[in-house]
């Protein structure tokens, strides 16, 4: 087989694999969006000069979280990197995921042709083929890119192949460049995704076992120079030491400060999700031959399954020689056993074992099922090995099988592949977007479980604690810097008082009080980060700095930098075989995470305009940033078209707050208002009536400018406890905005949901047929202000009423609440139903409504006629599904 084909066969592969990804605008996951948060959130921190931020100061309702102290930073860094290349981060996630597919195919080959490579009369380069099939078909990967939309470990599937690849080489060819190659690939699934190494720990230990036996070495070689890299067991654990050197700015500090989160201290429902997601023996293996997504748990797809077990019989019952036979049995048992642990029948195990619930859910021993399967099933293509056959026979038999099982997994692994739709804003995410997100689907800190909350955090639900009514000390605070890891201001104060942030407390902030080192505490049941300022007036600093471990780990990280960057050296001055391996992988990390470096060393200061004006009795304005304009003197300058401003508010909070909107507006010099906008703090996560007297916040605002002229305007702000507006700054407007024109509505409605919203409309395409995706297109629009996060319910109904599909979501695919819609706009919500192949053709009916969760509570429906719908639903009409042609 000539070199090309097989990556030809690969490229395929991938473009099969990855289709769905760009056919849809995006699709329904159940973390797509949290993927989004993440890479937002880190494009924040990167942006203010953060390289390796370990908070995200926009998560968490604005109080921040310290995602990446201890969750897998990797893929999120490669979302972000593709996103700083010019894509949006749907584009990027896209991309990502993509990437992630082609890597995967290229690492299952490389590991195939490297098992079987002194398999000349079998094709080494086929069977490689036929393991990264098997591999990107299994289709657990895909499982995780799909159904699940979890980057973290769908990349640390990916990166398991080359592991193994890297670790086998360096058995089998020991050299300072196997060194090199194992330690980056295990450096790099550290950073992916920790628990799937812990996971493939035991196999990987027992397979480096396996190949040492099978040499009979098992030698280090100390005595020679270099002999202990020379050696085959050295050059393994080399390679481990200095991966976990690379990764000891990430997993030293998590070992060390994960008790100073709820996670660490039991205070997550793992232990009572974990027993939920065992399988019974007869739910195992799924009974269809095509793969059905669905929900977890996740069994296991039929035809792999066969598969692998037909091949691992025929590699037991060989009567002659089978090339890497002990390997093929090996990673047989291992995708047995591991099958066998997701069943109930390893229920008991799993919870007596120490530490396995940080695994989550058992299903996700299907990495090693995943491994295991697509070794072990090009036993399959050795048959013709255990017949009396020529050469030429036994080579086209060969090609035969492997392109038969080739074609039965990608059919059966691709073949019902087809994710949910959905459609985000144009724009998303923003902050906004990914504030409402945190509110309406409870993963504060854009975590399942918020599991990583300090253990200072004592609210039981940050969206409804309010902080009890306080008189305190009154003080002037002058704010003078607010930055992502530093906040400075002067605070004159006649007596000592608490001051706080909007902030969690934890080890790594330091607050000095005139250059000198104060004690930091957590302060109300939220944690928030406080000290304790005596009276007279004073500078205070809020230092976000690194702990002992990050210290220590960053140290052992550099030093085992060095170390890689002086054998990459010798490996180079040696031309060694695998040099251009290492130049090649070492080109693609600088490659993806330049732009990254670039952006987080250049990057300036933010803008920050100072000021001091009292809003209203319980708040003080002591800054205001308009984050897509820039500061020029006296007023903000805006000289890119924008159809809002992105405003950032600082408050001393003086006083006990209420849970009240403000009003931001527009006004020329005649007093014309030429834009307002009434909202609630950060979005209605701000929660006022939670702010504490003498602390200072950072809150976050859009005022929309539809339609606005050149020139200079004065903005203004009234708080709802206040009497008028006060004037807070002014915006230079150097480019027009022209307002867009109000979409076509095909079918109008105009019912009203609720009290505030409307359903103006709707629009479909004129034929539908079975198979096929149903878009649907809804057009809404609210009277005035809503504070609340609707979900949109679309339901399918037969001639009988029976619901055949059913979709529900926060319009703009989760990201769009009726909590950001400004009055009077109308906002185009797409949806799109997946109408099964065998639908019957006729007659259906499409009914619309609205429910807030978690009640279930519908909203009433009223028809222009006056008429209320007895079930609170629209009926859009019926609609007419044909035949296929």
């Amino acid at each position: 087989m000539r070199r090309w084909i097989p990556f030809a066969f690969l490229i395929a592969l991938t473009g099969l694999a990855a289709r769905p990804l760009w056919e849809l605008s995006f699709y329904y996951s159940d973390d797509g969006l949290l993927r989004l948060s993440h890479a937002f959130a880190l494009d924040e921190m990167i942006r203010q000069g953060m390289l390796y931020p370990r908070w995200l100061n926009d998560l968490a309702f604005g109080l921040g979280y310290p995602l990446f102290n201890y969750y897998p930073p990797l893929s999120t860094y490669l979302i972000e990197s593709f996103h700083l290349l010019g894509f949006d981060f749907v584009t990027a996630l896209k991309i990502a995921f993509s990437a992630m597919i082609a890597i995967a195919a290229l690492g299952a080959y490389a590991l195939g042709a490297e098992i079987f490579r002194d398999a000349r009369r079998e094709n080494a380069r086929a069977l490689g083929v036929l393991t990264a099939v098997g591999y990107v078909c299994f289709p657990y990967l895909l499982t995780d890119i799909y159904t699940r939309g979890v980057s973290t470990e769908a990349l640390g599937l990916v990166l398991l192949p080359w592991v193994v690849w890297s670790l086998r080489r360096a058995i089998t060819a020991p050299a300072i460049s196997a060194i090199i190659l194992a330690a980056i690939f295990l450096a790099l699934l550290m950073l992916a995704h920790i628990l799937t190494l812990a996971i493939a720990a035991p196999v990987i230990i027992l397979y480096v076992i396996l190949e040492l036996r099978e040499l009979r070495d098992f030698s280090v070689c100390v005595g020679r120079p270099f002999g202990f890299a020379q050696g085959r067991l050295g050059v393994v654990v080399a390679a481990i030491s200095i991966a976990a050197g690379l990764t000891a700015f990430y997993w030293l500090p998590f070992i060390a400060e994960l008790s100073l989160v709820r996670i660490g201290r039991g205070g997550v429902p793992i232990g009572a999700v974990f027993p939920d997601h065992f399988l019974k023996l007869s739910d195992l293996v799924q009974t269809s031959w095509l793969y059905q997504y669905t929900s977890a748990p996740f069994a296991l797809g039929l035809v792999p399954i066969v598969l692998g077990a037909l091949a691992f019989a025929i590699a037991l019952a060989a009567r002659k020689p089978m090339p890497a036979r002990a390997t093929i049995i090996f990673f047989g048992v291992v995708a047995f056993v591991a099958a066998l642990a997701m069943s109930e029948l390893a229920r008991d195990l799993w919870l007596a074992v120490p530490f396995a619930l940080m695994i989550q859910y058992p299903w996700r021993v299907s990495v090693l099922i995943s491994l295991g399967v697509a070794v072990s099933v090009n036993a399959l293509a050795l048959i013709p090995r255990q017949f009396n056959l020529s050469a030429r026979q036994a080579g086209i038999l060969q090609f035969t099988l492997i392109a038969t099982i080739a074609g039965v997994m990608i059919f059966a692994g691709l073949g019902n592949l087809a994710p949910q739709e959905i459609f985000l804003p144009d724009n998303a995410p923003t902050l906004a977007h990914i504030a409402r997100y945190e509110a309406s689907s409870k993963f504060i800190g854009a975590t399942t479980w918020g599991e990583y909350l300090p253990a200072t955090f004592r609210v039981r639900d940050l969206a409804t604690y309010r902080a009890p009514q306080t008189n305190a000390p009154r003080a002037t605070i002058a704010l003078t810097r607010y930055d992502a890891a530093r906040r400075e201001m002067s605070v004159s104060a006649s007596e000592p008082i608490s001051l706080s942030l909007r902030a969690f407390y934890f080890p790594d902030w330091r607050v000095t009080i005139d250059d000198q080192a104060a004690v930091a505490y957590a302060n109300t049941p939220q944690g928030l980060l406080a000290v304790d300022v005596p009276a007279g007036d004073h500078r205070v600093a809020f230092v976000q700095s690194d702990t002992p471990p990050r210290q220590i780990g960053a140290t052992l990280s550099i030093a085992s930098l060095l170390t890689l960057i002086g054998l990459i050296a010798l490996a180079l001055r040696r031309r060694e075989s695998d040099a251009r391996a290492i130049i090649g992988l070492i080109a693609l990390l600088g490659a993806l995470f330049t732009p990254i470096a670039f952006t987080a060393l250049t990057a300036p200061l933010r803008d920050l305009q100072t000021t001091r004006v009292t809003v209203s009795p319980a708040l003080d304005m002591i800054g205001v940033r308009v984050e897509n304009a820039r500061w020029e003197s006296d007023a903000w300058r805006v000289s890119e078209p924008t159809r809002s401003l992105r405003l950032r508010a600082y408050w001393h909070v003086k006083a006990s707050a209420q849970d009240k909107p403000l009003t931001w507006r527009l006004v020329d010099e005649a007093g014309k208002v030429w834009a307002s906008r009434e909202q609630m703090p950060r979005y209605g996560t701000g929660y006022a009536a939670s702010w504490v007297a003498n602390e200072i916040v950072e809150d976050a605002y859009d005022l929309p400018v539809a339609a606005i002229a050149l020139g200079r305007y004065q903005l203004q702000v009234a708080s709802a406890d206040a009497r008028g507006f006060v004037p807070v700054g002014v915006i230079a407007f150097a480019r027009g905005v022209a307002s867009s024109a109000d979409p076509r509505i095909a079918h109008s409605l105009n019912a009203r949901i609720g009290q505030k919203i409307r359903l103006l409309g709707y629009d479909t395409p004129p034929k539908l047929i079975p198979g096929s995706r149903f878009p649907l297109t809804l057009f809404w629009q609210t009277d005035e202000n809503v504070y609340d996060d609707y979900t949109v319910f679309v339901q399918l109904l037969d001639a009988q009423g029976v619901a055949i599909l059913k979709y529900d979501s926060v319009p703009g695919g989760g990201l769009n609440s009726p909590f950001l819609w400004v009055p009077g706009e109308t906002i185009v919500d797409r949806v799109a139903l997946n109408l099964p192949d065998d639908l019957k053709p006729g007659k259906y009916s499409v009914i619309v409504g609205m429910y807030h969760y978690p009640e279930l509570e519908r909203l009433p429906v009223t028809y222009p006629t006056g008429e209320q719908s007895p079930d609170d639903v629209i009926e859009l009409g019926q609609f007419e599904i044909g035949n296929r042609e």
